[in-house]
């Protein structure tokens, strides 16, 4: 691959890391409160609909912020999905608009997972369980180049500590 296109990459890269990292802190402490009215309790709900109820209402919620993440990304996705995976997971796919050399994708976004770990611990964890999703929440990244193919993904969990 020429240093052009391994910059393309790395650049693209970045671009996709500070997007999510928007992605998860678009969805604040304060907004997860609101979308989860008072009384809806999964952990009191022993058949489980709060939990459902309260992961639909998150990612309905975080599904409203899809118009102005692809805004920022200057056309560097050609689609952002992002659905629930009951009972306690977060799913957002990046599709790029453009394909991308994979291995070096891959090996930026390995050496960036630290930061989508923090990113993730301060603001989407706390406001998954402040909207009412219990048990261990989930957040999965996934990056899919334009011709459909899988570049990385990866689940992330609460941090120990």
């Amino acid at each position: 691959m020429g240093k052009i296109s391994q910059r393309l990459v790395i650049s693209a890269a970045a671009v996709v890391v500070s997007v999510s990292l928007a992605g998860c802190a678009d969805l604040p402490a304060q907004v997860a409160a609101q979308i989860h009215p008072p009384g809806l309790s999964a952990s009191a709900d022993p058949n489980g609909s709060g939990q459902q109820t309260a992961l639909d209402r998150f990612t309905a919620a975080a599904q409203t912020k899809i118009p102005s993440i692809l805004a920022s990304a200057n056309g560097v996705f050609s689609a952002i999905d992002i659905a629930s995976s009951p009972p306690d997971t977060i799913d957002y796919t990046y599709t790029y608009a453009k394909q991308i050399d994979p291995v070096a994708a891959s090996q930026y976004f390995d050496g960036k997972s630290a930061t989508l770990q923090a990113s993730c611990d301060s603001d989407v964890f706390p406001a998954m369980k402040l909207a009412g999703i219990t048990g261990t929440v989930h957040v999965v990244y996934t990056y899919v180049n334009a011709d459909g193919s899988q570049i990385w993904s990866k689940d992330f969990t609460p941090s120990a500590g």
